[in-house]
């Protein structure tokens, strides 16, 4: 099961470098297999929900494939509930499922997908106090989730103010020589 799972990892990273669409494929095709395999009490059958997720969530950026994007919400929501607070891979389960929500929103433009990434994005928040490695990114999501609503609803300036708030934390919390640092600058650039 193990060897399966490791080369369907190394399937999806070498796709991430290639953009060969082979090996997603195989990537999805492996993280299939290990989940059939897969007993329904082990306990690392949460990591493989979200991987298999992760591989499908991929497929529809790339190729926008829509029944990809329901599956992975769908991996993501049983991946979440094998992952009760104060689990290690909760974190990895909300944003899975966050990011699928908010791509979702972007295609079908339903409010309610985009309630729940907001949801979504403050748990993670709150599962990542100050001082954890991905606090950055994680108010960096929150404030993305925050600027979107204020954009496609107009709700209220708190949603701006909260966006703006979020991102100046982020932006403070990386160092210049991060890779990150830019990226979140120019979109923080972008959003004013």
């Amino acid at each position: 099961m193990w060897v399966l799972m490791n080369f369907a990892s190394f399937y999806h990273i070498r796709f991430r470098q290639t953009n060969d669409p082979e090996d997603l494929e195989k990537a999805i095709s492996r993280y299939r297999e290990v989940l059939l395999l897969c007993p329904p009490d082990h306990e690392s059958k949460d990591g493989l929900l979200i991987n298999l997720g992760f591989s499908l969530t991929s497929r529809f950026e790339n190729f926008g494939h829509m029944g990809c994007l329901e599956e992975a919400i769908s991996l993501y929501h049983a991946a979440l509930s094998l992952c009760p607070r104060g689990h290690p891979r909760r974190q990895l389960s909300l944003r899975g499922l966050a990011n699928a929500m908010h791509l979702r929103h972007l295609r079908t433009h339903r409010i309610e997908d985009f309630q729940e990434t907001i949801n979504l994005d403050r748990e993670n928040l709150a599962l990542t106090p100050p001082g954890h490695p991905m606090r950055p990114q994680t108010l960096y999501h929150l404030s993305l989730s925050l600027q979107t609503q204020y954009t496609w609803t107009g709700n209220t300036d708190k949603d701006i103010a909260d966006a703006i708030k979020h991102y100046r934390t982020s932006i403070s919390l990386i160092p210049e020589g991060n890779p990150d640092f830019s990226s979140m600058l120019g979109s923080f650039a972008n959003d004013l």
